[in-house]
C-alpha cells in the first residue's frame, strides 16, 4: 500500500488523525465529517485490498500516455532523423536521433543491456543552452549538446552530416541559446 500526501481536512489534534488512519473511533464531534470518514476508511480499505489492481490501472495510465505523447510527435513535422553514436564514458551507443518543431529525441537501436537498460532520452528544444562542433577520435564528426540542467550530450555522427546537423539544430527557435559554436572543430 503505498502512502499518500493529502491535505489536511481537519484542523483537529494529532491523536484524531492517528483514529483516522488507524479506522478507529474517536471522540471528535462526527456531525463535520461524517461524510467525509466514510470515503477515507473506504479509501483506505480499497487501497490495501486492491493494490495489485491500482498498480495494473497506473501501468495502462502510462502507456496510454506515452502512446499518446508518441502520437503526437508523429503528427509534428520531422525536421531531421540521422544515424549517430551516443558517446558516454564507458561505451558508444548506435541510435537515431529524431528532431521536430518541439522535441530532440534520441532512440538507442543497440541490444538491451544485462540489466534490461536503454540510453533513450527525450527533453524539449526549449532546454538547448549551448550546441559545439567537437573532434572525436582526430575527426570534426561530433555535436555536444549542452542543456539549462547541465546535462550534456556528446553525439557523433560522419563528418559530412555532423554540419547539417548543426546547421539544422541552431537554424530551430531555441529561446534559450546562448551559444551555439561554430569555432573549437
Amino acid at each position: 500500500m503505498r502512502l499518500k500526501l493529502e491535505p489536511q481536512l481537519y484542523p483537529n489534534k494529532h491523536e484524531n488523525a492517528a483514529n483516522l488512519r488507524d479506522n478507529a473511533t474517536s471522540a471528535y464531534d462526527t456531525k463535520e465529517i461524517s461524510e467525509f470518514d466514510s470515503t477515507i476508511k473506504n479509501a483506505v480499505v480499497r487501497d490495501f485490498l486492491a493494490d495489485d489492481e491500482s498498480s495494473q490501472l497506473e501501468e495502462e495510465l502510462r502507456l496510454l500516455i506515452d502512446t499518446q505523447s508518441q502520437q503526437d510527435t508523429a503528427l509534428e513535422k520531422l525536421v531531421m532523423s540521422q544515424d549517430c553514436e551516443l558517446i558516454t564514458l564507458m561505451t558508444k551507443v548506435k541510435g537515431r536521433i529524431e528532431v521536430n518543431q518541439s522535441v530532440f529525441t534520441f532512440v538507442d537501436m543497440s541490444p538491451p543491456m544485462e540489466d534490461g537498460s536503454k540510453h533513450d532520452f527525450r527533453f524539449s528544444i526549449n532546454k538547448i543552452r549551448e550546441v559545439h562542433l567537437r573532434k572525436y577520435n582526430l575527426r570534426r564528426s561530433a555535436l555536444e549538446i549542452f542543456l539549462i540542467d547541465q546535462t550534456s550530450y556528446f553525439l557523433n555522427f560522419t563528418t559530412k552530416t555532423r554540419n547539417k546537423v548543426f546547421t539544422k539544430i541552431v537554424g530551430l527557435p531555441l529561446p534559450n541559446i546562448l551559444y551555439g559554436s561554430g569555432f573549437a572543430a
